[in-house]
């Protein structure tokens, strides 16, 4: 009996931590609001996030959905590196250890935010959404909504949280975000929109975190908080 009661004292404990258990594995967003007249010359807006214990990758792929660049954000040694493969190359984008301060990286300048009393189910996952404003009126610029799973945890370090732009549109609070709309109410893009089509639970090998060996390392100035 008294085995009996520290279980069922135990269990709401135990279903908090597992719902908190960072998600491992592969998401892939689609990117609507261009065209049908938009060329394979840059990249069609669709991109790949893959989620490791620690690190992230995110892939950037072509109209053909082909990886054209990618991200990697090491969690453990604070880095952000980018791979170029059209050009064969790589650079450093952020160094936490060498950062001395942190920018302001709100998402498009956006310094407002606040739950809507809205819910939206996205690639089988129930999301509340949180719309990001500025109050400078002047700018006139729209808002950017984020639709935040409340199932799909990922932790990240305060270091990483706070000086990478790319966290404030994939994650917030420790959730991952499966869309994002940004209303700007300009032409010729008044809205566009990025929203998760598939969510693939899985282990992602070391070996999605490497570098060519034949891509050489291109040197990059570097932006005034990392000086």
């Amino acid at each position: 009996m008294k085995k009996l009661f520290i279980f069922l004292f135990l269990m709401p404990y135990v279903r908090v931590a597992l719902a908190q258990k960072s998600f491992e594995g592969e998401i892939t967003y689609r990117h609507f609001g261009f065209d049908d007249t938009k060329k394979d010359t840059v990249d069609g807006g669709n991109y790949k996030v893959l989620f490791a214990k620690n690190a992230i990758k995110i892939e950037i792929l072509t109209e053909k959905g082909e990886v054209f660049q990618e991200q990697l954000v090491y969690l453990d040694s604070l880095k952000e590196i980018i791979i170029d493969h059209r050009n064969k190359n790589y650079w450093v984008a952020w160094d936490g250890r060498s950062s001395k301060k942190s920018p302001d990286l709100s998402p498009w300048g956006m310094n407002k935010a606040e739950m809507i009393h809205q819910k939206q189910k996205i690639a089988g996952h129930q999301t509340d959404i949180k719309r990001l404003t500025n109050t400078n009126k002047t700018l006139n610029y729209g808002f950017i909504d984020l639709n935040i799973a409340g199932d799909l945890c990922y932790r990240l370090p305060p270091q990483v949280e706070k000086n990478l732009f790319l966290t404030g549109l994939l994650f917030s609070d420790n959730k991952i975000v499966l869309g994002i709309s940004i209303v700007s109410g300009r032409a010729p893009h008044p809205r566009e929109d990025y929203q998760a089509i598939r969510i693939e639970a899985k282990e992602i090998p070391s070996s999605e975190f490497t570098i060519p060996k034949d891509y050489k390392i291109k040197v990059m100035k570097k932006p005034a908080f990392m000086q």
